[in-house]
Parts: structure tokens; sequence; C-alpha cells
């Protein structure tokens, strides 16, 4: 069973050093000659000039610096409370236990696997 997944998960590392870096990543940190040597591969010297003006103009507006103290106020601090409420609601209320043992639980409760599925022959 491991072998079968390690041939693809080797086959996709390997391709992963074939994928270019994310220009608006390599943008942000201030390496914008990496950037606009990565996007004439993408769509031409056009397609670079655009997406690079573009890519400028987002960064420009886009300079608010979230940080981990705004995930404690306002709507983000009762977003975050509901999102804990209901993971840990998931797991108190055992449902995953049922889904992990359902079928030693109807084995226990006297069915068979036959029985549930009907006979197929």
């Amino acid at each position: 069973m491991f072998r079968a997944e390690a041939i693809p998960a080797i086959v996709f590392l390997i391709l992963l050093f074939l994928i270019p870096e994310s220009r608006r990543w390599l943008y942000n940190k201030g390496k914008h000659e990496k950037a606009q040597r990565v996007f004439p591969r993408m769509g031409g010297e056009q397609y670079a000039a655009d997406n690079m003006c573009a890519i400028a103009e987002a960064a420009n507006l886009n300079s608010y610096r979230a940080g981990t103290r705004n995930l404690f106020r306002g709507k983000l601090f009762r977003l975050l409370l509901l999102g804990s409420f209901i993971a840990v609601f998931q797991q108190w209320c055992g449902i995953n236990v049922i889904f992990n043992y359902a079928q030693e639980i109807f084995i226990a409760a006297g069915y068979t696997l036959l029985k549930m599925y009907g006979n197929r022959k």
C-alpha cells in the first residue's frame, strides 16, 4: 500500500522543482528582477509587463500587515471562537468514534455484512 503511494509522491517531488516560484511572493519580498524573469516563461513579454504592473498596484493597496493581535479583536475573534467551538463539539460528541468503528458496532449488534448490503451474487 505504501509503495503504491510512494511512486506518485516521488514523481510529484521531482516535478515540483520545475514549477516557477510565485511572482507575487517574489515581488513582495523585493526580488523584482527574479519575478520579472518568471513571467515571460508563462505568457510572453507583454504578459509580463501587464502583470508586473498589476502586482505592483496590488502590493501598494495591500500594505496593511495582519498580525496575531488582530485575531483577538472584533469579528475575527467571534469567528475564531465559533470555529474552535465547532471543532471541540465535533470531537466531544463522539461522531468520529461512530465513523471509525461503525462496522464493529453493527457486528456487535448482530448484523453481518451480507445482511447490511444484501446478497450480492
